[in-house]
């Protein structure tokens, strides 16, 4: 790890074999003090790295679990994952497995507007690639890399060097793909997909949780028009027969009041009067509660 030296500058005599022992242990405590505080410092280095990645996914989780705005739950994360590694560039892509490609969610450092045009096939590039397998993939040299699907850089002009991508995985389902690009400082490497993947899994459940409640919202809003709809047909039935009702019961009335009738005809006329009537009030609670 060194060496330790010594010069006799004061006293005009040579070193001696015991001098040569006593520096010789005195340099392997010299080593033993070096190396523990290399070690010391690694593990400080190191400490310092994992309590920045775990502040890093618990502002993120915080993110996530305070909307459930899919737009606003992709904004705030995507800003929050730039901006916890120093890169260029990064996005999110969803699996659309009805059109069998990947589309834009959300991203930085790219003209947004012109990336959300581009359609990634599930079988090209490195995000159709994490798609389809489910696995990480990261490379520091782009240009020359066999699955590179360069027609994304010619669209936006932006010059990819060096890539990271994870899953979003969900139920053992890959819903989408977490996009890093173009390190800034040194080189992607295996704790980078350790971190990504970690903060992968929170985005997973969060954008899953975000797409349900936006299909269920759907749903109900659709439920809901076909309900009113149903209600404006059903009011649009019953209004008219509610008039011929009421013309019935007062031909009925007058017919009871003013023609001379047998006792069983009255029995009949009085027993039909009163199954309008039931039916008038049914009527009447239909249309309350269609109005």
């Amino acid at each position: 790890v060194g060496v330790l030296s010594v010069t006799n500058r004061r006293a005009p005599r040579s070193f001696s074999e015991r001098d040569e022992q006593l520096l010789s242990a005195l340099a392997d405590y010299a080593a033993i003090a070096l190396e523990n505080a290399r070690i010391f410092q690694a593990t400080d280095t190191a400490l310092a790295n994992k309590l920045e990645e775990l502040r890093t996914l618990i502002q993120i989780t915080h993110t996530l679990t305070a909307s459930i705005d899919l737009n606003e739950i992709v904004r705030l994360t995507i800003q929050q994952v730039h901006n916890s590694w120093r890169i260029e560039a990064s996005s999110l892509w969803l699996v659309d497995r009805k059109e069998n490609n990947l589309r834009l969610l959300d991203n930085v450092g790219t003209p947004a507007e012109v990336l959300r045009s581009v359609e990634i096939p599930l079988t090209k590039g490195f995000v159709g690639y994490t798609a389809t397998t489910g696995k990480a993939i990261y490379t520091n040299d782009v240009p020359n890399h066999p699955i590179h699907f360069r027609q994304v850089d010619k669209e936006t002009g932006f010059l990819t060097r060096s890539l990271l991508c994870v899953p979003l995985i969900f139920r053992n389902v890959v819903i989408g793909v977490l996009q890093l690009l173009n390190k800034i400082e040194g080189t992607f490497s295996e704790k980078d997909v350790e971190k990504a993947r970690s903060i992968a899994s929170a985005v997973a459940i969060a954008v899953s949780n975000a797409l349900t409640y936006q299909e269920v919202s759907a749903r109900q809003q659709e439920l809901t028009k076909t309900l009113a709809e149903k209600q404006e047909r059903l009011a649009a039935a019953t209004n008219p027969l509610a008039t011929e009702i009421f013309a019935i019961k007062e031909g009925l009335y007058n017919l009871f009041e003013q023609a001379t009738l047998t006792s069983k005809q009255r029995g009949m006329l009085q027993e039909l009067h009163q199954r309008i009537y039931t039916i008038s009030d049914k009527l009447d609670i239909i249309l309350n509660e269609t109005n």
